[in-house]
C-alpha cells in the first residue's frame, strides 16, 4: 500500500517468508505422497498507521501468517498442485482480513524424487511433480518448481510458474561467430564449441480472476511438466541429429517461441540462461605439446559467466500490475524483426523485449471499489474500469436461455433467477463471479456448496443483487436492545474505534467485522446507527428452514427493494410446494446493514440468526 505524508510517497508492504512446510498424503491402498515447500507471504495492507503513528491495530502479524501456512496445508485433505495452494492461501488472506487488498505468495519446492529398488519405483513414494506416482522412498532431485500467485481483494490474479536450476549440456552442435571485434577482443570464432547453461524460466498464464482458474486436478502441475519438456526439446532437438545452436541468444528465443506456441494458455515467457562456459585445455612447455585439445579435454567454470535473459509475451494478452512485458502500441512497431529465413511468417502474436525488471507494486487502490491497478497502464486502467463499472452496476448478464425464474409480484422492475449446483457450468460460473464480488465487498468467504441455492436479481441486464441460502435445522432469537444485558446497552461499536459487531450464543461471542466499500446513493448512517454494537441470541434454539448465508445488492441500486425481493423470492421458492413464513428464515452473522434489513423487512428486532459453519 502506497500513501503521502509532508510530500513524501511512502509505499510499505509486510510478510513472512521462507516458511518451509512439508505435507504427507495417505491413502488407503499404503501409499504416501509427498512434498516440500519453502512459502513466502507477502501482504498489502491498509497499515500505515503503524509505519505514522505507531499504532498496530491494522497489522496482520507474521507470526499469524506462518501459523496459516500450516492450516492450509493441514485442510487439504486431498494432494493439490502448489499453484493452487498459492491462490488458496491468497483468497484467503485478502478475503479474511479487510485491510489486507492484495497478497503475493511464492513457493519453492524442494525437488524430491521416488526412490526406484530394483527397477520398481518403491510404493511409498512419488517423483517430483508427477502425482499419479505413490510411494514413501525419496531421494533429493536437482532443479526446482517455483511459483508467485498475486491475489487482490477485487479478485484478480496473476498465476506465474517456473522452474529454477534446469541444467542442460550439449558437447557439439554449437558455435558462435560473426560478433563485434574490436582491439579488446580475443574470443576466437568457432562453429564447434560445448553448450552448458542453468535455465531459470517462469511464465505467465493468461489467467485474469479467481474465477478463471481451471478445475482440473493438478493442470498446474501438468502444465509445468509440459512446458519443461518443451524447453528440453528445443535445446536438444531431435535425439539423433539435433540441433545447432548459432548462439545462446538464439536458442533461448527458440526455447520461448516453442513454449508460446505450444501452450495458448502461457501469455508470457522470461528465460534466463547463463553462458557456462567449459574452456579448452591446451598444455605445453618450451620443448613440446604436453595436452593439445582436440575436442576433447575441457575446464570447467563457473565465474566469470555470460548472462543472457529475455522474455516473449503475446501482444494481444493482458499483463496488469504494470509489468514490465507490457509494451504500448507505438512500443510494438519498434520491435525489428529477426532476419531469418527459418523463421515462421506468423509473428504478430509475440513480441521479444528485456526484462529491465521494473518494480509491479507501484499500485492505487481505488477508494470506491477497493480495486488495485497500475496508473497509466492503458490495460490496467481498461480492466479497473470495467470491474468498477460490475461493482456499482452489477455484473453484465445477457440472460440463458432455460433461466429458472421465481415469479414474484408484477410491480417488481427485475426478475428473480434461481440457480443449483445441477445447473450448467456456465451458469455455476456466472454464480461464482458474483459470488466472488459479494466476498470482496463483505470482507467474508462466503463458499458454494451443493446445498446451497442462489438468487440473482437481474435489472437492466444486469445482476444487481444476490442472496445466498442454505438449509438449516436451528437458529437463535436475537435478543432486543430492552432484553440486552445491562452491562452492554448502549454500547456502540464506534465507541473503541472499530466496526466490530458481537454476535454470541450463551457464553461464546463470535465477533465480525462490517466492511463497507462504496457509499449509497441514500445516506444509510441514520438507519444503521442504532443496529451496530453486540448483538446477543437466546440461549433456546428454535427451528429454522431456511439460513440466509449472504445477501448484496450493487451500490447504485441499493434502497430500491431489491435485497427485499431476494429475501421474497426465497420464501415462495426454497421448498417446493409451500411458501416459507418469515418465522422460517434466519440470517447468518448479521452486520449491522443486515440488521437494519432484518429489523426492516421481519417488522421486529427479534429476528432470526444462526452461526454458519
Amino acid at each position: 500500500m502506497a500513501g503521502e505524508t509532508d510530500g513524501i510517497k511512502f509505499e510499505q508492504r509486510h510478510g513472512k517468508t521462507r516458511v518451509r512446510v512439508g505435507r504427507v498424503w495417505k491413502r488407503s491402498d499404503g501409499s504416501h505422497s509427498f512434498v516440500e515447500w519453502s512459502v513466502s507471504v507477502s501482504l498489502l495492507s491498509d497499515c500505515l498507521p503503524a509505519y505514522f503513528n505507531g499504532d498496530n491495530s491494522h497489522i496482520v502479524a507474521t507470526d499469524t501468517m506462518k501459523n496459516t501456512v500450516y492450516v492450509k496445508a493441514k485442510e487439504c485433505s486431498e494432494q493439490i498442485s502448489m499453484e493452487d495452494f498459492a491462490i488458496g492461501l491468497g483468497k484467503h488472506f485478502t478475503t479474511f482480513y479487510q485491510q489486507v487488498t492484495a497478497s503475493i505468495i511464492k513457493i519453492v519446492e524442494k525437488p524430491w524424487e521416488r526412490m526406484i529398488i530394483d527397477g520398481q519405483p518403491h510404493k511409498h513414494g512419488q517423483y517430483f511433480h508427477h502425482s499419479n506416482f505413490k510411494g514413501m522412498s525419496f531421494k533429493l532431485g536437482s532443479e526446482k518448481h517455483t511459483t508467485e500467485v498475486i491475489v487482490k481483494k477485487s479478485g484478480a490474479l496473476r498465476v506465474t510458474s517456473g522452474i529454477e536450476g534446469l541444467a542442460l549440456l550439449k558437447t557439439t552442435k554449437s558455435g558462435f561467430e560473426g560478433f563485434i571485434r574490436d582491439k579488446y577482443t580475443i574470443l576466437p570464432e568457432t562453429r564447434e564449441r560445448m553448450l552448458a547453461t542453468e535455465v531459470t524460466a517462469s511464465w505467465m498464464y493468461s489467467l485474469e480472476s479467481l474465477s478463471s482458474v481451471p478445475s482440473k486436478p493438478f493442470y498446474f502441475s501438468e502444465r509445468f511438466l509440459d512446458v519443461k519438456k518443451v524447453l528440453v526439446d528445443t535445446f536438444f532437438g531431435p535425439p539423433k541429429e539435433g540441433v545447432y545452436s548459432p548462439s545462446v541468444q538464439r536458442t533461448l528465443y527458440e526455447m520461448a517461441e516453442a513454449v508460446l506456441g505450444r501452450f495458448p494458455d502461457v501469455s508470457s515467457i522470461q528465460l534466463k540462461m547463463p553462458n557456462i562456459h567449459f574452456l579448452p585445455v591446451n598444455l605445453s612447455n618450451k620443448e613440446n605439446v604436453i595436452v593439445q585439445f582436440k575436442d576433447d579435454v575441457y575446464l570447467p567454470t563457473d565465474e566469470p559467466h555470460g548472462t543472457i535473459e529475455a522474455s516473449l509475451s503475446r501482444v494481444r494478452s493482458k499483463i496488469s500490475n504494470g509489468d514490465a512485458s507490457q509494451h504500448s502500441k507505438e512500443e510494438s512497431k519498434k520491435c525489428t524483426p529477426i532476419p531469418n529465413g527459418n523463421l515462421k511468417k506468423k509473428r504478430s502474436y509475440a513480441q521479444l523485449h528485456l526484462d529491465l525488471g521494473q518494480s509491479d507494486f507501484l499500485l492505487h487502490t481505488c477508494s470506491v471499489c477497493g480495486f488495485m491497478y497500475a496508473c497509466g497502464d492503458e490495460g490496467d486502467e481498461k480492466v479497473h474500469k470495467e470491474f468498477h463499472k460490475d461493482y456499482m452496476h452489477g455484473i453484465q448478464f445477457k440472460g440463458w436461455n432455460n433461466e429458472r425464474v421465481v415469479n414474484l409480484p408484477s410491480t417488481t422492475a427485475g426478475r428473480v433467477i434461481l440457480v443449483l449446483d445441477g445447473d450448467p457450468p456456465a451458469h455455476k460460473k456466472k454464480v461464482q463471479k458474483v459470488v466472488e464480488m459479494m466476498e470482496m465487498d463483505l470482507g467474508s468467504e462466503c463458499l458454494i456448496h451443493k446445498l446451497y441455492k442462489v438468487y440473482l436479481y437481474i435489472l437492466h441486464q444486469r445482476i444487481a443483487g444476490c442472496l445466498v441460502a442454505e438449509p438449516i435445522k436451528v437458529a437463535y432469537r436475537v435478543l432486543s436492545n430492552s432484553e440486552a444485558p445491562k452491562s452492554i446497552k448502549g454500547t456502540n461499536a464506534n465507541d473503541n474505534g472499530s466496526n466490530s459487531s458481537t454476535l454470541q450464543f450463551g457464553g461464546i461471542n463470535f465477533q465480525r467485522e462490517a466492511v463497507k466499500r462504496a457509499p449509497s446513493a441514500i445516506n444509510s448512517v441514520a438507519l444503521e446507527e442504532k443496529h451496530t454494537g453486540a448483538v446477543f441470541l437466546t440461549n433456546e434454539a428454535v427451528p429454522a428452514i431456511c439460513g440466509i448465508r449472504a445477501i448484496w445488492v450493487a451500490p447504485s441500486v441499493r434502497r430500491k427493494q431489491i435485497a427485499s425481493h431476494l429475501l421474497d423470492a426465497v420464501r415462495m421458492s426454497f421448498c417446493e410446494g409451500f411458501v416459507l413464513k418469515s418465522s422460517q428464515l434466519a440470517f447468518s452473522d448479521p452486520t449491522s446493514s443486515g440488521m437494519a434489513l432484518a429489523c426492516s423487512y421481519f417488522d421486529t428486532s427479534s429476528f432470526l440468526a444462526y452461526k454458519s459453519d
